[in-house]
This record gives C-alpha cells, structure tokens and sequence, in this order.
C-alpha cells in the first residue's frame, strides 16, 4: 500500500517538475512577446498622456482666456454703474434702475459663465469617451495578437 502511494507520488512530483520545465521553456521563448507588448502598452500610454496633457493645456488656455473676457466684462458693468449713479446724483428712481442694470449684467455673465462651464463639462465628457474607446481597441488589438 505504501508503495503504490509513493509511486503516484513520485510519479506526480515527476509530472509536476515536467510541466514546469515546459513552462519555463515556455515563458523563456516567451519573452521577446512579453517585452513587445510591454513597450506597445508603454507607447500607448505614453500617447495617452501627451494626449491628455494636451487636452488640459488646450482647457486652460480656454479658461483663461473666457476669465479675462469675464474680469472685463465685469469690470464695465461696474464702470456703467458708477456712472449711472453718478449721473442720477440724488434720484432715487435712477439709482435704481442702475442697479437694476447692473443686476441684469451680472445675471448675464452668470449664465455664460454656466454655459461655458457646460462647454467645458461637455469637452471633458468626450475627451474621457475618445480615450476610453482608444484604450478599448488597445486592448482588443493585444488579445487579437495573442
């Protein structure tokens, strides 16, 4: 009985060492493909992350840029108003309508202010899109070679 347990032992161990025998011979002819596809995934995303640098740069730029044309913009909102007020002197009425209008310039910048945001939202939302699908047809290009 002890024998016939230490042979299928013994013939386990055997087998055991032989598949990872083929195994290491298998990972070590294995390797240039290994390396490959390292530097491919490597590559890729080293164009992904251009990308995305690219694309923030891009945004700032754009945020910028829309900040100024708000800071001006604001700016001769409160310009007008300091010269309605100035023009209506002690007319209440007049004083009003000022703030009125300068209410009125403030909800405008408002509103292209969220708009612009939406833009933005919008612009980041398929940016995410096109990188997702691009890393979607990496993968589906690698399990292809494979």
């Amino acid at each position: 009985m002890h024998i016939k347990i230490l042979s299928v032992l013994a013939a386990a161990l055997a087998i055991l060492a032989l598949s990872a025998n083929a195994d290491d011979k298998a990972k070590a002819n294995d390797k240039p493909a290994a390396e490959a596809r390292r530097k491919a995934n490597h590559e890729f995303q080293d164009g992904q992350r251009d990308k995305r640098w690219e694309f923030e740069d891009e945004l700032d730029r754009d945020e910028a840029a829309f900040k100024a044309d708000m800071r001006v913009a604001h700016r001769d909102a409160e310009r007008k108003l300091s010269a309605a007020m100035f023009a209506a002197g002690n007319d209440a009425k007049a004083q009003g309508e000022a703030h009125k209008a300068f209410a009125e310039a403030q909800n405008a910048l408002k509103a292209k202010r969220d708009e612009f945001q939406k833009k933005v939202e919008a612009r980041r939302a398929d940016f995410r899109k096109q990188a997702d699908e691009a890393r979607k047809a990496f993968e589906a290009a690698r399990q292809e070679k494979k």
